[in-house]
């Protein structure tokens, strides 16, 4: 029984770090780019809000899935289109950190615990709990170049060719239908996993 669950148990954390540091990594630029202290999230957001139910589902069972996005006010903002690429780079960015940190302790960790006569179960549990927040960090800063709200890609394509993201929003629900299908559907592993791997190689 335990062997069946525990594959399941140790991806809960990956998924849900990458959600929370994606997210918060918005509140927190977000809150330094605002000119008007009215129009400021508070930085100290609950990580819970971040979940989406349906998104954290499907990125645990298929690796790719959305949050829940923060609430944006880009009327707020000193400067809208650097402010819309800030708020797209700086997730990017700490999600690839901590993809990268997660995955050297993953290497260090398990064995030392191993040695210390932890035992083979908890060092392996371990280190493939430390795994999975690397390569879900990995594939959450991948999957969110894609030009679909909720994903962030929607700010990038909006900052640089506002025209595009108009058009795009025109069709929204429909994307987002197809997109959800093509996770589930293991089109999303197929496009995206040889870039997440070039990530996780160098470990």
């Amino acid at each position: 029984m335990l062997n069946t669950i525990l594959p399941w148990i140790v991806r809960i954390p990956g998924v849900f770090i990458a959600i929370m540091v994606h997210e918060y990594a918005k509140v927190i630029v977000n809150h330094r780019i605002s000119h008007d202290a009215a129009t400021r999230p508070r930085p100290r957001s609950n990580p819970f809000k971040f979940v989406d139910i349906l998104g954290f589902l499907i990125k645990l069972i298929f690796g790719y899935g959305w949050a829940m996005p923060v609430r944006l006010n880009p009327f707020g903002w000193r400067n809208r289109n650097m402010g819309m690429i800030l708020i797209f780079a700086m997730p990017f960015a700490v999600n690839i950190i901590v993809g990268s940190t997660a995955m050297i302790l993953a290497q260090i960790i398990p064995g030392r615990l191993y040695m210390a006569g932890v035992g083979v179960l908890p060092a392996s549990a371990i280190y493939w709990m430390l795994y999975h927040i690397g390569r879900f960090n990995f594939a959450f800063a991948i999957f969110n170049f894609i030009p679909i709200y909720p994903l962030n890609g929607n700010l990038l394509i909006s900052a640089l060719r506002p025209t595009w993201g108009l058009k795009i929003t025109q069709y929204e629900k429909v994307l987002q239908i197809a997109l959800a299908f093509l996770i589930i559907l293991g089109f999303a592993g197929i496009i995206f996993d040889p870039i997440v791997n070039i990530f996780i190689r160098p470990f």
